[in-house]
C-alpha cells in the first residue's frame, strides 16, 4: 500500500504549477494597434494563479481517496489562508472533483456512501 506524505505532495503541487505560465495574454488587434478587450466570459474564464494552485494541490491531495486525512486538511487549510481562498471557492472546487464538504469533513464515507 502506497504511503501518502500530503505536504511532499502539496509541495510538489505548488512547485509544478508556479512552473506554468498564469499571466493573462493581451493581443493585439492588427488593423488598429489597439489591446484586445476581454468580453466578461472571457474574464469568467481566467482564474486567480493562488486558486490555480489551489486547485493544482487540492487534486494531487484528494485523487484516489475515499477519505480526507488530518494532516491534508491541516495543509490545504493552511494554503488555503495563506492565499485568501474562500470557503465557498473550497467548496466549488471539491465539487469539481465530485467531492461535497460532507465526504471531505468526512461526515460521509465516499467509498460506502454510507454516514459514519
Amino acid at each position: 500500500m502506497e504511503e501518502r506524505h500530503p505536504q511532499k505532495q502539496a509541495q510538489a503541487a505548488v512547485t509544478a504549477s508556479m512552473q506554468t505560465d498564469t499571466k493573462p495574454k493581451l493581443e493585439r488587434m492588427p488593423s488598429k494597434g489597439l489591446l484586445k478587450t476581454f468580453s466578461a466570459d472571457d474574464l469568467r474564464k481566467e482564474i486567480r494563479p493562488e486558486l490555480e494552485t489551489y486547485k493544482t494541490v487540492m487534486k494531487s491531495l484528494l485523487l484516489g481517496t475515499h477519505k480526507v486525512a488530518v494532516e491534508t486538511k491541516k495543509v490545504l487549510k493552511k494554503l488555503r489562508g495563506d492565499n485568501n481562498i474562500s470557503e465557498r471557492e473550497h467548496d466549488q472546487l471539491l465539487g469539481q472533483f465530485g467531492w461535497t464538504p460532507e465526504d471531505y469533513e468526512g461526515e460521509l464515507d465516499k467509498s460506502a456512501g454510507n454516514l459514519l
